[in-house]
């Protein structure tokens, strides 16, 4: 206050100043204000699965779940020692980087969505195979890996740790610090990873299902039988609790107009209780893999981020016999994975 002339006043009422704000907002005051904030932050994370980015004094904070994981914070529940362990990491990473090089620029996209907010930019540049000099990869709407003699590549910055090799480590869920150089052939393995995460349109945010229906996006049914999966019963079940961090991927059988941001259901199938156990979108584009079966097939994969999942041995499901009396002309009790929706289906 003293810095800004900016004054405190009344919740209660927007007019009256108080004037004596040292006494009224104490340290008591001030240490519930920052147990409150992180607390605030977890809820809204579990519930939109995505980091809350703030403002700081030199970087913006990026908290979201994979650094809460990294303090093993309870996204329900957080408790006050680890809050302060949190405040307290993130107010030595803003001196940490005061002085360093970040990779932010003045560029900006245009956003369809949002004229008046183009999408920001962070740039790791390469000119004469010589990768330009940087300390950390600042947060912003986009990650572009330019290449002047080559090429230019651009990923939203969510899927930036996609891509990231053992020449960093992270600051926070976006942001990455250096902690070796980075090589021209380091930086051409980054953007080979990158264009596999490459999409249309940057600014674009994929529909998740129970949200709506969204023309842009393909709807895909994989199908899942516990008794011959690579996947089975109890990794799935494990797999619950980390909705928000694990890596998830799945075989496509019609792949090849499937991209990252369509949208995908999981059926289980086989004996037991079958039905839908998960849905989401794809947060890739196909890619070829190692058969999951060991048959030596020629399989496709796409990445997946979940939006639901359930153990179908404990809790309610929507069942195959409820999908197939809604959805007739689909077969929902096995079949190939990965099969592609009509849309009037």
């Amino acid at each position: 206050m003293s810095l800004t002339g900016e004054h405190p006043l009344y919740e209660n009422n927007e007019e009256e100043v108080i004037t004596n704000p040292k006494e009224f907002l104490g340290d008591k005051w001030i240490k519930e204000q920052l147990d409150a904030s992180i607390s605030v932050c977890c809820a809204l994370i579990k519930y939109h699965g995505k980091p809350i980015i703030m403002d700081g004094l030199f970087l913006p904070f990026c908290f979201g779940p994979k650094l809460a994981n990294d303090f093993d914070i309870d996204l329900t529940d957080p408790y006050k020692e680890v809050i302060n362990e949190v405040q307290d990491y993130l107010t030595e990473i803003q001196w940490e980087y005061s002085d360093k090089e970040d990779t932010s620029t003045r560029l900006a996209l245009q956003n369809p969505d949002d004229e008046d907010n183009p999408l920001s930019m962070s740039l790791i540049y390469a000119e004469d195979c010589k990768v330009k000099p940087f300390d950390y990869v600042s947060y912003a709407s986009v990650l572009c890996l330019m290449d002047k003699d080559k090429e230019v590549v651009m990923i939203r910055m969510e899927d930036f740790w996609k891509i990231v090799s053992d020449n960093f480590i992270f600051i926070d869920d976006y942001q990455v610090a250096l902690k070796k150089e980075l090589t021209y052939e380091s930086f051409l393995e980054m953007q080979k990873k990158a264009r596999l995460f490459q999409v249309e349109d940057l600014s674009y945010h994929p529909t998740f299902p129970g949200n709506g229906y969204d023309e842009k996006q393909k709807t895909y049914v994989l199908m899942w039988n516990p008794a011959i999966s690579s996947v089975k019963m109890e990794d799935h079940v494990d797999s619950i609790p980390c909705l928000l961090t694990e890596y998830y991927n799945w075989s496509v059988y019609e792949y090849q107009e499937a991209k990252k941001d369509d949208r995908f259901v999981l059926i289980r199938c086989g004996e037991g209780k079958t039905g839908l156990v998960m849905s989401g979108v794809f947060d890739s584009n196909p890619y070829q893999a190692g058969d999951w079966s060991g048959k030596g097939r020629k399989v496709f994969y796409l990445d997946m981020a979940p939006n639901f999942i359930v153990d179908p041995e404990r809790a309610k499901i929507i069942t195959t016999k409820e999908l197939q009396e809604a959805i007739p002309s689909f077969d929902w009790t096995g079949g190939h994975s990965g099969r592609l929706l009509t849309e009037e289906q």
